[in-house]
């Protein structure tokens, strides 16, 4: 890993982490000053500036984490993600604890303001139900996010997560449950279940692992409306199912199109295209991995070939798989 990538990533880590232990150090005194009816102008700038810091400082995390995560696919080093990104209180755990102080602060700052939140269990029942029926997407989401009674309202409407696993079988339930069901920005659910859905909404990443191409041709009459960053497709499915699902996010950033995928050579031409359009039309997006151990030796030759010459990302074969990436990514 690039010298100064490394001590990037421990200064953006460092102050992220400074930051977030101030907030809990002044919160109480934040707290103190609302009870007694002592704030200020003073004080809301205060609150605002640390927000706002933490916020940037995310921002900088965040960037931190692509470059890990490219780096560690160019170079095969899966245990490079694990170590850096993976652990407590580092990576993607320290992301999502970053978020939900900035929470916490949005919380303070209503209360300073003068907002007085209404608990959602004191509402009409008519009420309740109304409210839950008009609320945007992206806004359903968080309201799941607030308890049992909130996820419950928000389910009978229908599918909202923030991200979404979708599982073929009870070993890839177990793998997932273990790894991420702790998390309560994930949500995993099983092929049968999530097929009897009229719809979807899922607003950062979509994990979909099927066993057949007629459970994905049904996924993608659900999947109609989403803002998910980041997509991972696991097989049989075809090349048709992968440029759909990347193209009904207007966010998609990270596409990872695993084992399984089904096309045929004459296809090939067509499948290159679609990316290379993809790539060139998405300015969000930051890397696509395509695994091709069943494809023709041909393919991921000529896939990188077409991405570097008919677009601004690089491309590099790997072992099984091609990575397509930003190179401005890798530079600090």
């Amino acid at each position: 890993m690039d010298p100064i990538i490394y001590q990037n990533y421990i200064y953006v880590h460092y102050h992220l982490r400074a930051l977030l232990k101030e907030w809990k150090l002044l919160k109480p005194r934040f707290e103190a000053k609302l009870a007694s009816s002592n704030s200020s102008s003073t004080t809301l700038l205060s609150l605002t500036q640390l927000k706002n810091r933490i916020e940037s400082a995310n921002l900088k995390l965040i960037r931190v984490i692509d470059q890990v995560q490219i780096i560690s696919n160019i170079k095969l080093l899966d245990e490079l993600t694990t170590a850096l990104l993976r652990g407590p209180n580092i990576g993607f755990h320290l992301k999502d604890k970053a978020v939900d102080t900035i929470g916490e602060v949005d919380a303070l700052l209503d209360k300073f303001n003068g907002i007085k939140p209404i608990a959602f269990t004191k509402l009409p029942y008519e009420f309740q139900n109304r409210l839950v029926a008009l609320l945007p997407p992206p806004d359903l989401v968080n309201f799941k996010l607030a308890g049992k009674t909130a996820t419950k309202y928000a389910n009978q409407r229908g599918m909202f997560s923030e991200c979404l696993h979708v599982i073929r079988n009870s070993i890839d339930y177990e793998d997932v449950k273990n790894f991420y069901g702790k998390n309560k920005y994930y949500d995993i659910s099983s092929t049968s279940f999530f097929l009897k859905s009229s719809s979807c909404y899922v607003q950062s990443g979509l994990y979909l692992n099927l066993d057949s191409t007629e459970k994905f041709d049904r996924i993608v009459k659900v999947v109609r409306s989403c803002d998910y960053t980041h997509l991972m497709l696991h097989g049989p499915y075809t090349y048709k199912h992968a440029i759909y699902l990347m193209s009904v996010s207007k966010n998609l950033k990270y596409v990872c199109l695993s084992i399984g995928i089904h096309v045929e050579i004459e296809e090939y031409d067509d499948y290159y295209e679609a990316i290379v359009q993809w790539l060139n039309r998405n300015n969000d997006a930051i890397m696509i991995t395509v695994d091709c151990p069943d494809l023709d030796g041909t393919f991921p030759v000529y896939l990188e070939e077409r991405v570097k010459a008919q677009t601004n990302f690089n491309a590099t074969f790997c072992d099984t798989y091609v990575v397509i990436y930003k190179q401005a990514f890798l530079s600090s």
